[in-house]
């Protein structure tokens, strides 16, 4: 019974962990750059959170890297799979728009996790 139970639960919060930025600054003129990106589950979400308390402000980067998709929906691949990426989003980019998507990430993992446990 509980299996079927968390089928169903899985199920319903796979259907509404996806959400998008754009990133004008990253895109053409008159067309910025849509960034689609999959919520962090719980577990990840808790990796991410240890960093923050650390104060490591790279945990933006981190999200960007592993959640950032080329498109939408959930088999859409990841904009960013190398670890040269990682670096480039570290080191090479406005920091500023990292932040920007990163916060956007990390917040979408929170509501999503808010309307999951009812807090």
């Amino acid at each position: 019974m509980a299996s079927a139970i968390l089928m169903k639960a899985a199920a319903e919060f796979d259907g509404r962990r996806q959400g998008y930025i754009d990133v004008p600054e990253w895109g053409e003129p008159d067309k910025p750059l849509r960034i689609w990106f999959r919520a962090p589950s719980m577990r990840e979400h808790r990796e991410l959170v240890k960093k923050q308390i650390d104060k490591d402000i790279s945990v933006n980067a981190d999200a960007v890297f592993r959640f950032a998709r080329t498109g939408e929906g959930a088999d859409a691949p990841r904009m960013f799979t190398d670890l040269d990426d990682l670096k480039v989003l570290m080191n090479d980019v406005d920091p500023a728009i990292v932040l920007r998507i990163g916060t956007k990430i990390m917040k979408m993992s929170e509501v999503a996790k808010e309307e999951t446990t009812g807090n």
